[in-house]
C-alpha cells in the first residue's frame, strides 16, 4: 500500500502497534494512572521542544475543532465581536467558531471557494472590532501554507487575544499513539524532512501539470505544504479508482489531494501520476469510428 493521504488517520508504524500494546499493559495495572501522567508530560514535552514552545505553553486536547471552541468559549464578544476566518479553514473549525454566533460574534469571512487565500486578505480583514483570528497552518483541501507569524503580529497589534485551556481528562489513546509519533519525528532532521517532501512536490507537480492536469498551487514554493491539489470533477471516483491499486489519497470537495511523507519516494511520485494517467485514459469519451464528422 502506498499511503499518499493525509487525514485524521496516519500511515499504520510498528511504533504505534507498540505503543497501544503499551497502553494496554499499562491500563492492565492496579493503578494506571501515574503511568498515563508520564505519557501525558512526555507528550506535552516533545511536542513543545518540535515547535520551540514551552511546554507549559502546550494544551492538549482532542482535536483542533475542540480547541477552537474552547479559545472561542474564552472571549465575551461584547466590545469586540469579530471572529477573522478563511473560507479555507476546516469545516470543523469554522463550525465551531460559528457556534458561537449565539453569543454575540460575528463571523468575518475572507477569501473565495476555489481559490488560494493571500495573506492581504487575512491582514485587512483584522481591525479594532476583531477578537479573535483563526488561522490554518496549512489549508486542509488546497495545502498551501500561510504566513503565521505576520498574520498573528497584525492580530496582536490590533488586540485580538484568545486563551486556550486544557480541560477534562485527556484522551490518553491518542496521548500513547502522538508519543510515537513524537518520538519517530526526534530520530529525524525535520528541515531535511521538508526539502525532501518539497522535492516530492515539485516533482509530482511537473509531471501532472505535463499531461495536462489542473493543479490548485501556490507560485511560491515558501507557501506550499506537502499537499497537492489536484482539481477534479470526481475526485471520490478518482480516490477510488487508485485504491484499487494500492495507492491512498483524499478526496475533498473538488480536490483530489495528494499527500506526501518522510517515508515517501521518487518512485511513488512516479506511480501516482502513471496511475493517474491511466485512469484519465480509461475515462475519457471515446470517438465514434471514423472520427469526428
Amino acid at each position: 500500500m502506498t499511503h499518499l493521504a493525509s487525514c485524521s488517520i496516519a500511515a499504520r508504524s510498528a511504533d504505534l502497534d507498540h505503543a497501544m500494546h503499551t497502553m494496554l499493559d499499562d491500563l492492565s495495572g492496579r493503578t494506571p494512572w501515574p503511568a498515563f501522567e508520564r505519557r501525558v508530560e512526555e507528550a506535552r514535552r516533545r511536542l513543545a521542544a518540535l515547535i520551540g514552545a514551552d511546554a507549559d505553553q502546550i494544551a492538549l486536547v482532542p482535536n483542533v475543532s475542540t480547541t477552537a471552541h474552547q479559545a472561542a468559549s474564552a472571549l465575551s464578544f461584547r466590545r469586540r465581536r469579530e471572529v477573522v476566518v478563511a473560507r479555507a479553514e476546516f469545516p470543523g473549525v469554522a463550525q465551531a467558531l460559528a457556534a458561537h454566533r449565539r453569543r454575540g460574534a460575528w463571523l468575518y469571512w475572507i477569501g473565495a471557494p476555489g481559490r488560494l487565500l493571500t495573506p492581504l486578505e487575512f491582514l485587512d480583514g483584522i481591525g479594532h472590532r476583531t477578537a479573535l483570528v483563526s488561522i490554518p497552518a496549512v489549508t486542509y483541501q488546497n495545502g498551501q501554507r500561510l504566513p503565521i507569524a505576520e498574520i498573528t503580529a497584525a492580530a496582536r497589534t490590533a488586540g485580538a487575544t484568545a486563551r486556550r485551556w486544557e480541560t477534562g481528562t485527556p484522551p490518553i489513546p491518542a496521548i500513547y499513539a502522538a508519543v510515537a509519533g513524537l518520538r519517530i519525528i526526534d530520530d529525524l532532521n525535520v528541515a531535511d524532512v521538508r526539502r525532501h517532501v518539497t522535492s516530492l512536490v515539485d516533482l509530482a507537480a511537473r509531471q501532472l501539470a505535463v499531461h495536462g492536469e489542473r493543479l490548485r498551487l501556490a507560485a511560491d514554493d515558501r507557501a506550499r505544504s506537502a499537499h497537492l491539489a489536484v482539481v477534479d470533477p470526481e475526485p471520490q471516483r478518482l480516490a477510488d479508482g487508485l485504491a484499487t491499486r494500492r495507492i491512498l489519497i483524499a478526496p475533498r470537495g473538488d480536490i483530489a489531494r495528494i499527500a506526501f511523507h518522510a517515508f515517501n519516494t521518487g518512485d511513488d511520485v512516479a506511480h501516482v501520476c502513471a496511475l493517474i494517467r491511466q485512469y484519465r485514459r480509461a475515462i475519457r469519451p471515446r470517438q465514434p469510428r471514423g472520427g469526428p464528422a
